[in-house]
């Protein structure tokens, strides 16, 4: 008894170690990083719904992200200075000019700027996702442990947190470590459902899918997986446990328990909305600022806005399926590098080779052993002994085949960041190299050896997770030859670039980014080339600029999709 509670406290202090080590690495790296692209509108817009209960809480929308994000402001006592509610980045449902007045010291239209310590807030903001990434290593290492115990948990935790990729979009505001997160919990949650449906597992898949569900449209791509657990459920033979009163119950009857599932699969995604939509109801919970109250004065009392087809129940709905099998249509189309060429439509090969690139050389050594593993396991126990398989594997590999499916069909193609959530279910099959090291001496040294490995890319890559890239690839000093967009340059070093010009004393930066940042708020002058967003005073597109005058900036406005 000694020994085993010994045990479980050395457990628990290396799950608290890799938190710590995971949340240090985070917090280090980000606090030199500027503003990227798309942290100025989901800042923006958190901040807006936030202290003004105005944003679009709607079916699909990326709200809880950005609501973390300015719950961490808040709780940071940092104070905010928001625009006017009369001025026209208040009052547009465009939300970069707003996010640009807080951030970036963009001029109002009396020529005034807000005292906004900009960085301060994007870092502050960043604290809030780097909690969801340190849930998200705890959801790798509950449903690792499920499956496979206790100790091949700490293994797929390990890889997931020295992961550079994880940490990477994990200092972010952006929906993705968050949609992963709600991804890889609601098919583990749902899954113990099957196992058991009590209260415990239930307000654990109604949280997740939840988030899932207020994090990206494409989170729908969830519900086939959560429909095959299902299926597979019912046609084993095992009873299902009900403990949600007093005495429990065990279902064996097979039109019974398929009953009670699939109430569940109903059941779960109307609670998961209903819960967040109440809980978005509780606003300008940092309290009654100055600012609030003069908005409140000028402007009437924000109501919190709702789009789609109507702002009925069943009209969300509609529109929520409709903008979800948009995204996934092949329709779609947007400009793509990759290797030396340009595709209007993308290019198949895109994503395998991304990860390829990307993901460390730890990863794709723990993923291949596992795959190895897997196939050994198979090839002795044949066909016929296929049933005795963990049901649990079933929602990891059909997620793990069917996103593989979507993402090579995809024509949208800017960014790793995409299949983010793959890596989430792969660190769960990684625990199979740790169940190794428990029996055999061999899996002990393949083990350690990609641990060790983690840890040497994870240093390799620090502080520049964004831009990332594995020997495969060349490093990330080649990676510009392979992948753009966020893979690389999101805008994220603008406090670098203003060092080397202060380092070289250059009196005028020519400056081609793609960021939403402003250089002048790092004393930077700069003559601006063709940018994909330009935080000044807009002017029709391909107007060249011959001097570094800031009514004359050349600008292509992204698109809020």
């Amino acid at each position: 008894m000694v020994q085993t509670t010994r045990r479980q406290a050395i457990h628990v202090l290396i799950v608290l170690a890799l938190l710590i080590l995971q949340a240090g690495l985070a917090i280090a790296s980000m606090r030199g990083k500027s503003c990227t692209l798309d942290e100025t509108l989901h800042i923006a817009s958190g901040l807006r719904h936030f202290y003004w209960g105005h944003g679009d809480t709607s079916f699909g929308a990326p709200t809880f992200p950005r609501f973390v994000a300015a719950l961490s402001v808040a709780l940071h006592r940092l104070e905010v200075k928001l625009p006017s509610p009369t001025e026209p980045a208040s009052t547009a449902a465009d939300q970069w000019d707003f996010g640009s007045r807080i951030l970036h010291a963009m001029p109002g239209p009396d020529g005034s700027t807000l005292d906004n310590q900009g960085h301060g807030i994007v870092v502050a903001a960043r604290v809030g996702i780097v909690a969801l990434m340190l849930i998200l290593s705890l959801v790798v290492y509950g449903f690792a442990r499920d499956l496979l115990g206790s100790w091949s948990a700490l293994y797929s935790m390990a890889l997931c947190a020295l992961s550079p990729n994880i940490i990477a979009h994990g200092t972010l505001v952006t929906t993705d470590i968050s949609a992963t997160l709600g991804f890889v919990g609601s098919v583990w949650g749902f899954w113990r459902m099957t196992r058991c449906v009590g209260w415990l597992n239930l307000l654990m898949t109604v949280c997740f899918l939840s988030i899932l569900i207020h994090s990206k449209i494409t989170g729908l791509a969830v519900v086939p997986i959560l429909a095959l657990t299902i299926a597979v459920a019912v046609v084993s033979k095992r009873p299902l446990p009900v403990a949600l009163w007093r005495r429990g119950y065990e279902l064996k009857n097979r039109a019974a328990r398929c009953a009670i599932l699939g109430g569940s699969l109903f059941l779960v995604p109307i609670l998961a909305v209903v819960g967040m939509y109440g809980f978005y109801q509780v606003r300008c919970l940092a309290g009654e600022t100055a600012n609030t109250m003069t908005s409140r004065a000028e402007n009437g009392t924000f109501q919190t806005a709702y789009s789609g087809d109507g702002s009925s129940l069943t009209g969300q709905m509609r529109d929520l399926v409709r903008r979800a099998s948009d995204a996934y249509r092949s329709s779609r189309t947007h400009p793509a590098f990759l290797d030396g060429r340009i595709s209007k439509t993308g290019f198949r090969s895109y994503f395998p080779l991304a990860f390829l690139y990307k993901s460390s050389l730890a990863t794709l050594a723990g993923v291949g052993l596992a795959l190895c593993l897997i196939t050994r396991r198979a090839l002795r126990r044949g066909a016929a002994q296929l049933k005795s398989i963990h049901n649990g594997w079933v929602p990891v590999g059909a997620f793990l085949i069917m996103y593989a499916v979507l993402s090579v069909h995809s024509t949208v193609n800017i960014g790793l960041r995409y299949i983010l959530p793959v890596y989430g279910f792969l660190f769960v099959v990684t625990g199979l190299v740790g169940q190794w090291a428990e029996k055999r001496k061999l899996g002990k040294v393949c083990a350690g050896a990609t641990l060790i490995l983690a840890a040497g890319c994870n240093l390799s890559a620090y502080p520049h997770y964004l831009a990332y890239f594995n020997p495969i690839a060349g490093g990330s000093e080649n990676g510009y030859k392979h992948l753009v967009d966020s893979n690389l340059d999101w805008g994220q070093d603008m406090i670098l670039l203003a060092e080397y010009a202060k380092q070289r004393k250059l009196d005028v930066v020519h400056l081609s980014r793609y960021g939403s940042d402003n250089p002048d708020a790092y004393g930077m002058r700069t003559r601006s080339l063709v940018c994909y967003f330009e935080y000044k005073p807009r002017i029709p597109l391909w107007i060249t600029c011959l001097e570094p005058t800031p009514s004359l900036q050349p600008c292509y406005r992204p698109s809020t999709m």
